[in-house]
């Protein structure tokens, strides 16, 4: 058992790139397309002031479940609840929470507490936080 996985981590290489060569690696987006968010917070935030988001309300604001369900059916996808997560990432984990159980072999590398479905608190190699490996049974 390895302590940590035998990789390299994103930010640990260093890739030099030419001048006037954007370096995708990093993942960041060109700041000078994102938009001024300062307005959309304020807003946001003056709803909230308003009208605060409490257990037991919609999970989806109701006007972008609308938006979102509209463009899922243009595009053929079939009727089913909206959820809106964290990144792609977030999404992933939840369909595999919601789909694995403990016992069910997975090819993907799933990290800590009660991901897959462990229900544990603890990871395949035991231990809390501590991950799996590629092909661990969850559980």
């Amino acid at each position: 058992m390895r302590p940590k996985p035998a990789t390299t981590a994103r930010d640990l290489i260093r890739v030099e790139v030419p001048a006037g060569v954007r370096n995708l690696s990093e993942g960041n987006p060109d700041p000078a397309l994102l938009p001024a968010l300062a307005g959309a917070f304020a807003a946001a935030a003056e709803e909230g002031d308003r009208e605060p988001v409490l257990y037991g309300h919609a999970p989806v604001e109701p006007g972008l479940a609308r938006l979102a369900r509209a463009e899922l059916d243009a595009d053929g996808v079939p009727d089913g609840p909206v959820a809106v997560t964290s990144g792609a990432l977030d999404a992933m984990e939840r369909v595999l929470v919601a789909h694995l159980r403990p016992g069910t072999r997975s090819p993907w590398r799933i990290r800590g507490g009660e991901s897959a479905g462990s229900g544990s608190g603890a990871g395949a190699e035991g231990g809390a936080g501590g991950g799996r490996r590629r092909g661990a049974v969850a559980g």
